[in-house]
């Protein structure tokens, strides 16, 4: 679902009156990283169990352990 509404943001400029100046910022990463996006290029569907320890660690190596909202 989140797919969704993140496509209609960075393909469709939806939402835009909703964002601040770091969204704004952070937007023109979403369309860098956007070409390497795994789910929405393939029709074949990803082995969540087979690809979730790269996902892990890219979260341990650049997220923080807490997050600050």
């Amino acid at each position: 679902m989140d797919q969704i509404y993140f496509a209609a943001l960075h393909k469709a400029g939806a939402y835009k009156h909703l964002m601040n100046e770091e969204d704004i910022e952070n937007l023109k990463w979403l369309k860098v990283f956007n070409k390497y996006d795994l789910y929405s290029k393939s029709k074949v569907r990803i082995d969540v169990e087979k690809v979730k320890p790269y996902y892990l660690s890219l979260i341990e190596k650049y997220f923080p352990a807490k997050l600050r909202w």
